[in-house]
């Protein structure tokens, strides 16, 4: 599933913010954060933001799987945020 599919789920109401964060932390590709992150409604993008600025790496409890996205990755959409807007 790819990330204009998620986000027409997204708009009929058949994901929530929270689970499309969920996902899309695990879709970002390290070499360009913004071809996933630019496309997110802004009420995702903050549940992004707040996971990377918690997270710490270590064991997760997980609610149906959801993999760890693991430090570099959350280092690269951290890096995102704190991206000069062009």
């Amino acid at each position: 599933m790819n990330i204009h599919d998620l986000l027409k789920r997204y708009d009929k109401g058949q994901v929530t913010a929270l689970h499309l964060m969920t996902i899309v932390i695990n879709l970002v590709d390290e070499s360009n954060a913004d071809s996933i992150l630019s496309a997110l409604p802004a009420e995702v993008l903050a549940h992004v933001r707040d996971f990377a600025t918690c997270y710490e790496p270590g064991p997760k409890i997980s609610i149906g799987g959801v993999p760890d996205p693991g430090p570099e990755r959350v280092k690269c959409i951290r890096l995102w945020f704190d991206a000069p807007a062009t």
